[in-house]
């Protein structure tokens, strides 16, 4: 027995050392297949994960302490429980063997491994594995015994189901081994397969097997199908490929599926897995082998220099492309560092940063790398990891030459700043824009023109530089270039930061894209006429004023002369009315005199102004004054640029209009700045203007009690200054003329 039981346990042992080699072997190749691994682990909760439990009893048959894993072990509810019981009759199957094992303690003083049947106190019986010492006094009489109870009950059952799994394991063992033999093919796989499966079932001399895999079959030599079969479909990726199918030849007993046992039958299912996978793995080796020639083939005749290396950075393959472009060979440089070769010393720093940061994700630089022969070339790297299941394994770069392009950006960028500069210091405003109406450039000359500066106004849509009356009759004008009109002397008001209105005079054109039809964006250049239209306005005004002034003039000037004829024919018929009617004819022409004077003086005012002189409005206020019986009052009046005796002569009118007709005694004068002007009050609490005649107050010859061209006169005078006056009245309240005037530097 004892020859057995040592048998036993070398062939355990030799079955545990197989099983660890198969695991081994799975940990390897980390494909397995579902029912091994279940099994190991099976196996591993029976002989690693164990329960054990102590105890102490009397040499007379009592239990004085036990664990709680003992307890737990022989069914009972407590310690207490438990060490009630005669341990003899209770708990030994055989209360016998309690004698014998007392006796071998007493004259060993130890046992080592023996298996006992104990009973639970439910009446089920287990095997345990005792190991055990006598603890004595000084004397040598034995006190207690001591020792630990190993529950070996599942083992000894999965020891029997092992027996009738060896054959299971033996049989993947062989597939897991045909599997990994270099260089064979999936056919030799799957027929070898076929081969070993029927030495794995229960009667292995009647078994044939045939796998059918994407239309083509592999069978033993005996195959052929009976009524006794068993089929597990084969998948890969949840797609069913194919059949494993195992037939007994000849009927036997039957047992869990018609003559199979249920081993069997959990047998084929994972072989049939294990062939899924397989199929898979070889499917994935066929693509990686078409993916590494298609990246060879890639790699080797990419325009660019390519190189790669491993996590560490050494040096594994380059490119022909890398050889051309730097000059060493694939011997010269394999297995080492970049830096070695191609890197300048002052870049080594920045090659270590490079590194660092192409391992994390994709990057591109731009710097210098040196040639073999010592030259420097501009390149431009991009680098990516290679990842594998989330692990860096090694690195892609390209180095690409760009020589060529970073002439090519000195030239454009030179011509660039030519173009800037012609641009930004050009006389004529000049301003680009987008297909979206986006302001894109911006010269000096517009920020004159506008108020804006560039930065204001680059990225803006270009509806902002319009005055809101005209703005939409200008982006007519301006969506009409898109279908490729160019303007041609085109005005359209701006409208300036300040407030006030330009006009410019425009002229465009489109630049487009390579392909001569997409636009990219719309240059205008202008010319401001404001000036000029002002001046347009005012010389068709004068035209108007002038024809009018004609007329009247004409028409005066006839009655005068009607009158002086009539009193000479008098003085002719009459000699004795000759004196009297000559005085007449004197004061005529004196009226006369009088009456070209005033129109004279009516011309004049409208004149341009010539040379501007500093003019202190305080000090020329208070000369005017000195003229007028008036209180008139200032405040804080600037000074200004303008014509001294022209303003004078208006700032009399505006003080005499008070007097004579506003029947003012007191006059305030003062002034704000606005922006860009001044705006001069002259205030008077005179009567006041109706209000039906206050539209008329500026138009010659109006006047209900004068000359009719004093208000006239002022107009002229302060629109040639560049300004405008109006006016503001209530009847009993006095009367406001608000006079605004452009600050002039």
């Amino acid at each position: 027995m004892k020859n057995e039981k040592e048998s036993k346990d070398q062939f355990i042992k030799k079955l545990l050392q197989q099983i660890a080699e198969l695991k081994k072997l799975e940990m390897e190749r980390k494909k397995t297949e579902e029912d091994l691994r279940f099994s190991e682990a099976k196996f591993r909760g029976l002989f690693e994960n164990v329960f054990d439990g102590i105890y102490q009893t009397t040499p007379d048959g009592k239990i004085i302490s036990a664990n709680p894993a003992l307890v737990q072990m022989l069914g009972y509810d407590s310690e207490a429980e438990l060490l009630a019981i005669d341990i003899a009759h209770d708990l030994y199957a055989n209360p016998e063997d309690r004698g014998i094992l007392a006796q071998r303690l007493e004259k060993k003083g130890e046992l080592r491994n023996v298996e006992l049947v104990l009973k639970r106190k439910d009446g089920d019986h287990i095997i345990v594995l005792e190991n055990a010492r006598a603890v004595r006094d000084r004397q040598g009489k034995v006190l207690y015994y001591e020792g630990t109870l190993t529950d070996i009950t599942k083992r000894k059952k999965a020891e029997e189901a092992l027996e009738k799994r060896i054959k299971e394991l033996s049989c993947i063992y062989n597939i897991s081994y045909l599997i990994e033999k270099p260089g064979i093919s999936l056919e030799e796989i799957l027929q070898g397969i076929v081969n070993i499966i029927p030495s794995a079932w229960q009667y292995p001399e009647i078994t044939c097997a045939r796998i059918i895999v994407k239309g083509q079959g592999f069978r033993t030599e005996n195959f052929r199908e009976t009524i006794w079969k068993q089929v597990s479909d084969i998948f890969v990726h949840g797609e069913q490929i194919g059949t494993l199918e195992i037939c007994y030849l000849e009927e036997r007993p039957e047992s869990d599926e018609g003559p199979f046992l249920k081993e069997e039958r959990s047998l084929l299912n994972a072989i049939a897995n294990r062939i899924g996978r397989i199929v898979e793995r070889k499917d994935i080796e066929e693509a990686l082998r078409k993916r590494e020639e298609k990246f060879n083939s890639l790699f080797n005749s990419n325009p660019e220099a390519l190189v790669y290396f491993d996590r560490d950075f050494n040096i594994e393959d380059i490119s022909p492309k890398f050889e051309e472009l730097f000059g060493y060979s694939i011997e010269e440089v394999r297995g080492k560092k970049i830096d070695e070769f191609i890197v300048p010393e002052d870049k080594m720093d920045e090659s270590k940063k490079l590194k660092e940061m192409s391992k994390k994700g994709y990057i591109f630089h731009e710097t210098v790398r040196k040639r073999k022969n010592g030259t420097l070339i501009p390149v431009a790297i991009s680098a990516s990891p290679v990842i594998s299941r989330g692990s860096t394994i090694g690195v892609n770069v390209t180095y690409k030459d760009i020589t060529e392009r970073k002439k090519a950006e000195e030239m454009l960028r030179e011509t660039r700043n030519y173009l800037e500069n012609l641009l930004n210091y050009a006389n004529a405003p000049i301003i680009v824009w987008n297909p979206k109406f986006k302001i894109t450039q911006f010269n000096h000359a517009f920020e004159h023109l506008t108020g804006y500066t560039a930065d204001e106004i680059v990225g803006q849509e270009l509806p902002v530089l319009f005055p809101k009356t005209s703005r939409n009759e200008s982006l007519i004008k301006i969506k009409e270039t898109l279908s490729g009109e160019y303007w041609k002397s085109v005005e359209i008001p701006i409208l300036r930061k300040d407030g006030n209105i330009r006009v410019a005079l425009w002229n465009s054109a489109n630049i487009y894209a390579e392909d001569g039809k997409t636009l990219l964006a719309t240059i205008a250049q202008g010319i401001d006429i404001t000036e000029r239209k002002k001046a347009e306005e005012l010389l068709k005004k004068q035209r108007e004023e002038l024809s009018a002034f004609a007329h009247t003039v004409s028409h005066d000037l006839k009655n005068y002369i009607n009158i002086i004829r009539n009193y000479a024919q008098f003085s002719l018929l009459k000699k004795e009315s000759a004196e009297k009617n000559n005085q007449e004819i004197i004061d005529i022409t004196k009226k006369m005199e009088s009456f070209v004077n005033r129109q004279l003086q009516l011309a004049d005012a409208g004149k341009a102004i010539g040379k501007l002189e500093e003019i202190d409005l305080n000090i020329l206020i208070e000369e005017v004054g000195k003229t007028h019986s008036i209180e008139i009052w200032t405040k804080g009046l600037p000074m200004i640029k303008g014509d001294p005796q022209r303003l004078k002569e208006a700032f009399h009118n505006l003080i005499d209009n008070a007097v004579k007709h506003g029947k003012a005694d007191r006059i305030e004068i003062s002034s704000e700045k606005r922006r860009d002007t001044y705006i001069i009050h002259v205030k008077d609490n005179g009567k006041g203007i109706p209000q039906e005649e206050i539209d008329k107050i500026f138009d010659m010859g109006y006047s209900k009690t004068g000359t009719g061209i004093g208000l006239t006169i002022v107009k002229k005078i302060i629109e040639a200054h560049g300004g405008n006056i109006s006016v503001r009245s209530k009847e009993g309240e006095g009367t406001t003329f608000e006079i605004v005037l452009p600050i002039r530097t």
